[in-house]
């Protein structure tokens, strides 16, 4: 009769234990999706690539913003998407490095890229969006690329379509390359509101003719 009881005590004891530990874990993880809902955080994503949400969003957009050191690597891989979207008569935005300046040398560097490495790819984004416009000579859609020199914090995606505006900002953390890093995907209005700010900030700094890389309009 006591080993009984000292059974079933052991067991309502481990119990505890796993009920304590269970709770712990669910009010920590509740805890962190309510400060990641405070501060407008829909999703962390591990990586900043195939997200179904960016790519869904990608179908529908009207207007379209990319702000990265280089962004060939999403522009070819979403190259189809894109082009129907500028066939339909959407307007893509794109803001990407200045070529041969000390920025993109120190991030060549970093990533133990080739010093002229970067400045190719950016040749390709431009090659892309030639060939995007002379597949559709005359649609209502327009691209404009912008370079920048150093105001580059981490790079962002915006999508804008005829309902809502959503944004994607990635944690750059070189030598990691940047769809390798993390990416926040935002849902509240201000937040989104905060990126597209901050793109406009430096898209309005960089009008002048020779920072035009592209203007298919």
């Amino acid at each position: 009769m006591i080993e009984i009881l000292k059974s079933f005590v052991f067991q309502i004891i481990i119990s505890l234990i796993f009920s304590v530990s269970f709770i712990s874990l669910f009010v920590k993880k509740a805890n962190n999706t309510i400060d990641s809902m405070h501060v407008g955080i829909k999703r962390i994503y591990s990586r900043g690539t195939n997200i179904k949400s960016l790519l869904k969003s990608l179908l529908s957009i009207r207007e379209f913003y990319l702000l990265a050191y280089a962004g060939d690597g999403f522009i070819q891989s979403n190259r189809e998407t894109l082009s129907k979207a500028f066939e339909n008569g959407a307007h893509l935005f794109i803001l990407i490095g200045k070529k041969k300046s000390d920025y993109l040398k120190d991030v060549s560097k970093i990533e133990k890229l080739g010093e002229y490495h970067i400045d190719h790819k950016i040749d390709n984004v431009i090659d892309e969006f030639k060939a995007m416009k002379s597949k559709f000579p005359n649609v209502r859609g327009k691209i404009e690329v912008r370079k920048y020199n150093t105001e580059l914090r981490n790079p962002m995606i915006i999508c804008k379509d005829d309902k809502a505006m959503k944004a994607w900002l990635t944690i750059f953390l070189p030598p990691k390359r940047a769809a390798d890093c993390m990416m926040i995907e935002f849902h509240n209005k201000d937040k989104v509101a905060d990126c597209k700010s901050y793109f406009d900030a430096i898209w309005n700094l960089h009008g002048a003719e020779e920072d035009v890389l592209y203007k298919s309009f």
